[in-house]
């Protein structure tokens, strides 16, 4: 269990880095269409893994709550204060963002999660993958008619497989310990294959925020299905890279306080010492400010963070309270 999660906590810290390159617009991540087709897919994959139905729906919505809208709210309150400062401090008209950069992926994921327990209800691996390829199909073709619905509800359609994927690796036993050598042989045909593709198919650039899938739908699932199982056997030859790694365990704090930072640095240095290398260096203060930061929400505020639960997670405390609550109320109008 320890090896498996540090492989898995490489494969987040790649993951989150590709995320943390693109937003700050380094030239050649920027520019790559490879790699967008799996950077996000990546990410669903990665939280279909962990998965679990935690109880009942109240209890996985709770535990799903604490994990992802707690730390998305207090990232949107957080990013609208600062862009409500450095208006007033401009002379400029604020305008509210309702989406802000990176973090409507933890508005998707909740959605995603949500879908997919009521998925797992069918409760046989073929019947809740027709389901979610059915799903996504459907989120695709929304794709190519340019619909949009509020809140990344389009994209969270038409992700749920990436998510099904992440399951299914971890039912099916993926995740469990290889020879070194065959970690090496699959990341070779993996990634060659990847490559070939990419060489011989014209690739265009893949943008799930905006549900937006050019490629066909065949070939997109198999390009984030090979560009993640390339990420996947690399991580578990190497196991442990401890900057990555570290990065990737506190991923989420990363995700949201990476867009804080950068919207500060683009602001203000970037206008103050305006540089053609102005996308590595605010990479690099981004990456310096990270383990500062992390330490900090540990310490002081792991409950916004998802480092501890800001509700319980148990929907019978709830019930409890309520009925004690009935109780109560019950007493005071029997004494009036």
């Amino acid at each position: 269990m320890k090896e498996r999660f540090e492989y898995i906590d490489l494969m987040k810290g790649i993951c989150i880095l590709l995320v943390v390159l693109y937003h700050c617009e380094i030239p050649f991540i920027l520019e790559s269409k490879a790699l967008t087709t799996f950077r996000m897919p990546l990410y669903y994959i990665l939280s279909g893994i962990f998965f679990k139905k935690y109880g009942n729906l109240i209890d996985f919505g709770l535990k799903k709550t604490n994990k992802l809208m707690i730390p998305y709210l207090v990232t949107w309150v957080l990013y609208n204060v600062m862009l409500f400062a450095f208006s007033e401090y401009a002379g400029e008209v604020f305008v509210f963002k309702k989406y802000p950069r990176s973090i409507w992926f933890l508005m998707s994921l909740f959605q995603v999660g949500g879908m997919y327990y009521i998925v797992k209800y069918l409760n046989n691996i073929y019947l809740e993958t027709l389901a979610c390829l059915g799903i996504s199909l459907y989120g695709y073709y929304l794709s190519l008619d340019d619909v949009w619905i509020a809140y990344n509800l389009c994209t969270s359609l038409t992700a749920i497989s990436f998510y099904h994927y992440g399951s299914v690796m971890k039912t099916t036993g993926m995740l469990k310990a290889l020879k070194q050598r065959t970690n090496v042989l699959l990341f070779l045909g993996c990634i060659s294959l990847f490559v070939a593709i990419t060489y011989f198919v014209p690739i265009v650039k893949l943008d799930m925020k905006f549900n937006r899938y050019p490629t066909n739908f065949p070939l997109t699932h198999a390009m984030a299905i090979l560009g993640t199982l390339s990420v996947f056997y690399f991580s578990r030859i190497f196991n442990k890279v401890p900057v990555i790694s570290y990065l990737g365990r506190y991923s989420l704090i990363v995700l949201c306080s990476h867009i804080i930072y950068l919207y500060i640095l683009q602001n203000t240095l970037n206008i103050w010492y305006p540089s053609d290398y102005s996308s590595y260096f605010n990479f690099a203060i981004i990456m310096a400010l990270m383990y500062p930061t992390i330490v900090f929400t540990i310490r002081f505020i792991p409950f916004l963070y998802a480092q501890k639960p800001f509700f319980k997670e148990d929907s019978s405390y709830y019930v409890l309270k309520g009925m004690k609550l009935a109780t109560i109320s019950l007493k005071y109008m029997k004494g009036k």
